[in-house]
């Protein structure tokens, strides 16, 4: 019985994730849904150190407004589909925009300068 309930819940998840990706076929389309929800709700919170007083706040607003136009930065530079964007750059709020930016238009290749 267990099983069949599984089965059940798993055709339920099944469907509803077809309809997101129906929705929104792509990773930008995706972000743009979830900022709907409350464009001035903070996307990134970026902290300096462990304690910073201050964390750089991105909305979600700003977001979507900076991964756009980071995308149009792309495409007029000739990055599309099929096409690796390769980004070596200490994680911050840029190198969030350029993550999120060039997934949604091409393949992200994330590089970290920081040894393990």
């Amino acid at each position: 019985m267990a099983i069949h309930e599984m089965k059940i819940e798993r055709e339920a998840l099944d469907a509803r994730a077809r309809a997101l990706l129906d929705e929104c076929p792509d990773v930008f389309r995706l972000i743009a849904r979830g900022a709907a929800a409350n464009p001035e709700h903070e996307a990134i919170v970026y902290l300096r150190t462990a304690l910073d007083p201050t964390p750089a706040v991105t909305t979600a607003r700003s977001f979507l407004g900076l991964i756009s136009a980071a995308g149009r930065w792309l495409r007029e530079n000739g990055v599309g589909p099929g096409d690796a964007v390769s980004i070596l750059a200490p994680h911050c709020t840029a190198v969030s925009v350029a993550y999120w930016s060039a997934m949604s238009f091409a393949i992200v290749h994330p590089l970290s300068p920081v040894q393990p």
